[in-house]
């Protein structure tokens, strides 16, 4: 993880190693013949060398499965130090024997590890109904414990797969006062896909250092943000549950209060959660597209979590999507069944994926649009918004292009012609930025060039030939708006103005500026480099 110009801002690295990333955390997967084909595991272990604060949430089905009762009942005091999982089967409405069996998998993982009972937690995913082979399980244990390594997160990933078809897993570093802190997460889940409690099968592990209840309170609030908001199949498993597990590896001050390092894990935490949400929706049984549906300007936001959920959930705006109709219609039905107050004569609505986006509805009115462009645009397979906005915007500014956008959910607030392209000019120093702090090493000495030294606009006045710390060069980017600065970290960085832009290009893709397109780390005037007030309020947030 960095931080920019003294922590002011907060960053996210996103680095590889799942739930194993962590310092302390190792894990393991393998194939106990629980599945029929050989080839693929049916079991996972994770595993931390320390005691870890947990916390979890669980399904809000009335039918749960026996891992639910054991896992809640085990981590009631708030620790546990390890999580074994198996596929295949459910073990859930199998009676008394499912129940005992669930213990029986805490148990034997306890006696391998040399721990109690009581600090390991029980998952399990797959056949509702037929009893499951605990002595395959109780049999292998101490191989799979044998396994355990710092390069098991990706046999642990395959073992809690059922009818999934791709590997759900992210990670990422995080700065607290100083200390990297890592947080990585696994999850499972294709079909019977319509949390109502926290997740379907999620682990998170990392080494940060906070008190049990803050880090219940981060999970469910994560949970509510990202997993609770997806819909595949409109059911809700009976094994629901998501776990994080936090052993303080990281020695970071400990967070005993929601102040800003506890904003920062939260921000790292909603982040992991919703990623592995948008892998789950994408990876749903017989899903050829991911819709995400953002709701702007509702009274409040469960309003506005309502009425998204509407959309995402109606069968008919699904088949229309599908067939890459731009039918909005189908859209005004959904959010108009749902029953929340809202003012039909100001809605708007854009369809928008990475081929671009179209505005079909405004201020309750049809719009003429181009209905090939909307079929092309529809054709993606992941449509990022199906937009509703303005429903309550009724602030005026001069400005042509405006935009105000909750830092934390990323909810716009209010917009006006927010999307549309437009040079940046000095703006562009904040992408620059990030992008050093990204890639580069802040205590590194940069010699200045000519071409650095002898650009023109603003500069800080560095003299070629001259060595000045990147950190420092950093200062004089966002202080000076110095261009002398940027050429010198683009340079440093990328080798090259055009190499740095590449680089900068696609750090802008992966935080979702589909708007955008640099050529400089100055934003000097160029036909070629532009974005939209909407991609850099979001662009900001980071």
């Amino acid at each position: 993880g960095n931080s920019i110009l003294k922590g002011a801002i907060n960053l996210m690295e996103i680095i590889k190693g799942g739930v194993t990333a962590a310092k302390g955390f190792t894990a393991s997967g393998m194939h106990v013949g629980l599945r029929r084909n050989v080839e693929k595991k049916d079991i996972a272990l994770i595993y931390s060398d320390t005691m870890c604060n947990a916390a979890a949430v669980f399904t809000q089905n009335k039918i749960k499965a026996n891992p639910i009762y054991v896992t809640s009942k085990h981590i009631q005091d708030g620790k546990a130090q390890a999580v074994i999982i198996n596929s295949a089967n459910a073990n859930t409405f199998n009676g008394k024997e499912g129940l005992e069996h669930a213990f029986r998998m805490a148990q034997s993982t306890a006696e391998v590890l040399n721990l109690n009972p009581e600090d390991v937690l029980v998952a399990s995913t797959g056949v509702i109904g037929e009893p499951l082979k605990i002595d395959l399980i109780e049999d292998n244990i101490e191989k799979l414990a044998s396994q355990l390594s710092k390069r098991g997160h990706m046999a642990a990933r395959e073992g809690i797969m059922t009818t999934d078809m791709i590997k759900k897993e992210i990670t990422v570093s995080i700065d607290i006062d100083g200390k990297k802190v890592v947080v990585g997460g696994m999850a499972k889940g294709s079909g019977m896909i319509h949390p109502n409690m926290g997740t379907i099968l999620a682990f998170i592990t990392s080494d940060i250092d906070i008190e049990q209840n803050l880090l219940q309170d981060a999970l469910r609030y994560a949970t509510n943000k990202s997993f609770n908001r997806i819909s595949v199949d409109g059911q809700t498993s009976t094994n629901d549950m998501a776990i994080v597990l936090a052993n303080g590896k990281a020695c970071n001050d400990k967070i005993t209060e929601k102040d800003r390092n506890y904003d920062t894990f939260l921000q790292a935490l909603v982040y992991i959660c919703t990623e592995l949400a948008k892998l789950v929706a994408r990876d749903g049984e017989g899903a050829t597209k991911l819709i995400e549906c953002v709701v702007e300007g509702a009274k409040t936001e469960e309003t506005a979590a309502r009425l998204s959920k509407a959309v995402i959930t109606s069968t008919m705006v699904k088949a229309a999507i599908f067939g890459s109709d731009a039918n909005w219609g189908r859209i005004l039905c959904a959010i108009g069944c749902e029953g929340s107050e809202f003012d039909p004569n100001k809605i708007d609505i854009i369809f928008e994926s990475k081929k671009g986006y179209i505005e079909v509805c405004k201020d309750g009115e049809p719009l003429k649009f181009n209905e090939k462009k909307a079929r092309s645009i529809l054709e993606d397979d992941e449509i990022d918004d199906v937009d509703m906005s303005n429903i309550l915007n009724n602030i005026k500014v001069s400005a042509r292009n405006a935009i105000a956008l909750d830092s934390k959910t990323k909810q716009v607030l209010f917009e006006q012609n927010a999307r549309e392209i437009v040079p940046m000019a000095s703006t562009t120093k904040i992408l620059t930025a990030l992008v050093a702090i990204t890639h580069g090493d802040l205590d590194r000495e940069v010699t200045i060039s000519k071409t650095a030294a002898s650009i023109r606009g603003s500069k800080v006045g560095y003299v070629a030939g001259e060595k000045i710390r990147l950190r420092e060069l950093l200062y004089g980017l966002m202080y000076k708006s110095g261009n002398d600065a940027a050429i010198a970290i683009a340079e440093d960085i990328g080798g090259s103005i055009e190499g740095f832009a590449k680089i900068m290009n696609d750090y802008a893709t992966s935080l979702g500026l589909i708007n955008s397109h640099f050529e400089s780390p100055h934003g000097l005037d160029s036909p070629k480099h532009y974005t939209s007030a909407y991609d850099l309020a979001l662009l900001t947030t980071k």
